[in-house]
């Protein structure tokens, strides 16, 4: 069986596979393999969640600081910290503006980054080092030392 790392690369490939249905999408049937009723069951849970914060409406939160569970509006930049504190450069991969940032998949990011903003206010900037692990996805920034500044903005 081929592994696919999404639904859409499984649906394009049984699509060139077999051609265009004869019936439109009608009787195309996609089956999911899941190991265990556990791993249904949180499968199902995460999508009932991704769907609901699709429709869902965002509301502004002033009364206390972020917590696991809302989505937060920040501005993100990074730049390399060198023990002599030669040479420091920007890291314009880590830089983003109005991102929205959802903090129940912090799971996603650089570890260390999620631990780093909780409790952050609306206007409040942090500014916190942490490590690219050598494992990163992007072979640039692996086991390089960063200063992350976070401005929550909403």
């Amino acid at each position: 069986m081929a592994c696919f790392p999404d639904m859409m690369s499984l649906l394009m490939w049984c699509l060139k596979s077999n051609g265009f249905p004869r019936n439109g999408y009608k009787n195309l049937k996609v089956v999911v393999e899941i190991d265990n009723d556990i791993d249904a069951q949180r499968a199902a849970e995460q999508e009932l969640k991704r769907r609901h914060k699709s429709i869902g409406t965002l509301k502004i939160v002033t009364d206390r600081g972020l917590q696991i569970g809302d989505v937060a509006v920040i501005d993100i930049s990074a730049t390399t910290i060198k023990e002599d504190e030669s040479n420091v450069q920007k890291i314009p991969d880590t830089e983003s503006k109005d991102f929205h940032f959802d903090t129940e998949d912090g799971d996603k990011y650089l570890p260390g980054f999620l631990d780093s903003i909780v409790g952050m206010r609306g206007g409040e900037t942090r500014s916190f080092p942490l490590a690219f692990p050598e494992s990163w996805r992007q072979e640039n920034l692996r086991g390089v030392n960063a200063q992350f500044t976070v401005s929550l903005l909403s």
